[in-house]
């Protein structure tokens, strides 16, 4: 998977305080993607996405808000009447406007006097700025599990003894579920709340 560039190999050395070895920023840009992913779910957004289609199936309000915010700019809104037909585009300022840009919001009159669409898609481009808490996290998260392995610790383990019986004590952290409670907070800031 590609990198969408939310940390580098870098940030997290500098974050660590190490010069990584060839071993180490391999294990650093092996984490990289999955840490995005882990934050993309935990704030229920995406940063430095590029262009999106999104559709709103049976909206119920004059009001769509997009998923991803803010956003540059909308670069077209169609919808259909009901699942036989073909979409059309909407006109802005006859039957869209844009209202809003953080939180992205479209509105649409068509749709204050009841469902008049079963299906409405908007084409967008959210803004291409990484929030400073983003980036932070992204960091802190790969350093947080490349800590185990860089400190020459199988992963998970705090202690193991193969005397008369086997014993081994596991790391708290490796049992803990979710995300470390120091970056959900970071997270927090940035999270998209959804109203229903």
């Amino acid at each position: 998977m590609a990198l969408k560039g939310y940390t580098g190999t870098d940030a997290v050395a500098r974050l660590m305080g190490l010069t990584f070895t060839p071993a180490q920023n391999q294990l650093c840009e092996s984490l990289i993607p999955t840490v995005e992913r882990a934050i993309d779910r935990e704030t229920r957004r995406q940063w430095l996405t590029g262009q999106l289609t999104e559709d709103h199936l049976n909206p119920v309000g004059p009001q769509l808000f997009l998923r991803q915010t803010p956003i540059l700019s909308v670069q077209s809104v169609s919808a259909r009447a009901d699942m036989y037909d073909t979409l059309t585009a909407l006109t802005l300022a006859q039957t869209y406007e844009v209202r809003a840009t953080d939180p992205a919001c479209i509105y649409l009159p068509g749709l204050s006097d009841g469902p008049a669409y079963d299906l409405v898609r908007v084409v967008y481009t959210p803004t291409g700025t990484l929030p400073d808490t983003i980036a932070t996290a992204a960091a802190m998260l790969v350093a947080h599990w490349m800590q185990p392995g860089v400190a020459g610790v199988p992963i998970g383990i705090q202690s193991y003894s193969v005397g008369q019986d086997l014993s081994v004590t596991f790391n708290a952290a490796s049992v803990q579920e979710g995300l470390p409670a120091d970056i959900r907070r970071l997270l927090r800031l940035e999270r998209r709340f959804v109203f229903a």
